[in-house]
């Protein structure tokens, strides 16, 4: 019951029946409007208070007879729902609150996976809402940051359940785009562990659509560009998966230095350039965090960058830091 689908409006070209009869059970489509007669769990959201009229809303609710609803969209974001926490509270304690004593369950606003809206979602606590799960976004590198970010929140907010209404895996950099196979890693990962946490209750990957711009990628697509779905919107909907990887630990900061010839390894180059013993003394090229992956299983991450060091071409080429989630050629065994 966990995976769901987040489905733009504006993909009118497709449909949410391609998801049907599989791993997927809800969806939701940033609006109060189901819009589809697919037969999955529709899941209501209050975009904002300025987009929609709170009675209209509240009634919709109603008459389609949801039990769950899901908050404002990035309320701390200009271009999003663009709210204060304070207007926010006074919207949610009048029109949304009420709802949850007629058994609908009820999600925090969305926020981003930055301090900002970390901070926007205490202050709205802080006024006295009620929310009964948190509504996470994330959009990033590396499964352990991913799963750190929504461990920090999950703890931060008093161990609320959580759902991850949107996430993938990009640099938001179309000149340094992630490649197919670092979204594919993410995936896997991610989801498993998704769907291995208790205190995760749903999640739903961004997104069903043909084609992202390059900034975010559109590896991270569920549909491919003939209308049918992606291998990984085979795997999405089919519940396809690689393996669970724990949330890694750093064990402390070390510095490398060559029996060779004494020197500190370095990631050259704030870790463009492969990695080479030159150094006399160590400082940030030169460190790197120890991550315990298991009893037997390391990875080192560079401060340089904040990259995994991988063993490149299957370890017929030069280490270098270059990987931002951790997978085979990036373990090394201490035994």
């Amino acid at each position: 019951m966990k995976r769901g689908l987040a489905w733009p409006l504006e993909n009118k070209q497709d449909s949410p029946h391609l998801f049907a009869n599989g791993a997927v059970k809800w969806f939701y489509n940033w609006s109060s409007d189901k819009r589809s007669d697919v037969n999955l769990e529709f899941v209501p959201m209050y975009w904002s208070a300025n987009k929609e009229d709170q009675i209209q809303f509240t009634s919709k609710v109603r008459s389609q007879g949801a039990t769950v609803i899901l908050g404002f969209n990035e309320p701390e974001r200009d271009e999003q729902a663009n709210m204060s926490p304070g207007d926010a509270a006074r919207v949610w304690k009048q029109h949304i609150e009420p709802l949850a004593n007629q058994g609908v369950r009820l999600g925090s606003p969305s926020v981003a996976s930055t301090e900002e809206g970390l901070n926007w979602l205490q202050a709205f606590l802080n006024a006295g809402c009620h929310i009964d799960f948190l509504a996470l976004h994330w959009y990033g590198r590396g499964t352990d940051n991913f799963l750190r970010f929504i461990t920090k929140a999950h703890e931060r907010f008093g161990n609320k359940p959580v759902w991850v209404t949107e996430f993938a895996c990009t640099s938001w950099n179309a000149s340094q785009p992630v490649s197919q196979e670092e979204i594919n890693d993410f995936f896997s990962q991610s989801i498993q562990n998704l769907d291995s946490i208790d205190w995760v209750q749903r999640y739903a990957w961004f997104g069903a659509k043909r084609h992202f711009d390059a900034a975010l990628g559109s590896g991270n697509c569920l549909i491919d560009p003939n209308g049918n779905l992606s291998e990984l919107g085979k795997r999405y909907m089919n519940g396809g998966n690689i393996r669970i990887v724990s949330i890694p630990k750093t064990s402390k900061v070390i510095a490398l230095r060559s029996n060779a010839n004494g020197k500190f390894v370095c990631a050259e180059n704030a870790g463009n350039s492969p990695l080479v013993a030159n150094r006399d003394c160590a400082s940030g090229w030169e460190t790197f965090d120890l991550i315990i992956l298991n009893e037997n299983n390391v990875a080192l991450k560079s401060h340089a960058n904040g990259q995994y060091v991988r063993a490149e071409n299957g370890g017929n080429s030069p280490l270098i830091a270059n990987r931002a989630s951790i997978s085979s050629w990036e373990r090394s065994n201490t035994n």
